[in-house]
């Protein structure tokens, strides 16, 4: 996406484009492999015992995980600016990205 526009208008506007919400939870033994299989789960990334599912439903994902898991510390969060970036680019940018990825 280098030197072309992938979006336009205000922040708000671009932080639509990367709808959906962020389900982070703590899961003792949690399973990449089937967290993604969830209904509604989009993606998965699991660091340790605490998981990070991105879902357009995060209701299935909660009704999931409180149905099935031992989750807890569960919480809820809107995209951001910053994953609209990644979500229109593919590129991560800033804190926590690698040298090489800027």
């Amino acid at each position: 996406a280098r030197g072309r526009i992938v979006a336009d208008g205000t922040a708000g506007e671009v932080k639509s484009l990367a709808s959906g919400r962020t389900v982070r939870a703590t899961i003792n033994g949690a399973d990449e492999q089937v967290l993604g299989r969830v209904h509604g789960a989009d993606s998965v990334e699991v660091r340790g015992d605490t998981v990070w599912i991105h879902s357009g439903d995060s209701d299935a994902v909660l009704r999931y995980l409180l149905d099935h898991t031992d989750a807890h510390d569960i919480e809820v969060t809107a995209r951001g600016l910053e994953d609209a970036f990644i979500a229109l680019t593919g590129e991560a940018h800033g804190i926590g990205a690698k040298e090489g990825d800027q």
